[in-house]
């Protein structure tokens, strides 16, 4: 199975999680935009700064909190939707 077949499927069980991928090596042309489809948040090529990492783990963090919060609002609208008049 390769890097991005695992890939798509973690995000798939787990859409909220935040992906950073890190290699060692060059990406050829057209392989950046076929890692971010597969479902990574972040992607680095070493050799890069460990603040890096942390900023942009603190930013999809952040992200994932925003996107379980939209999640619980969207299921509350549901749960009381039959309970509001409909204004028409």
């Amino acid at each position: 199975m390769s890097t991005l077949e695992i890939v798509r499927g973690f995000k798939k069980a787990f859409p909220e999680a935040y992906v950073m991928l890190l290699t060692h090596g060059e990406i050829k042309e057209g392989e950046y935009e076929e890692i971010m489809d597969a479902g990574v948040d972040d992607f680095f090529m070493k050799p890069f700064p460990v603040r890096k990492i942390l900023v942009h783990l603190r930013k999809g963090l952040k992200q994932r909190q925003d996107l379980l919060q939209k999640r619980r609002l969207a299921d509350e609208l549901k749960r009381i939707s039959p309970f509001i008049k409909n204004p028409g």
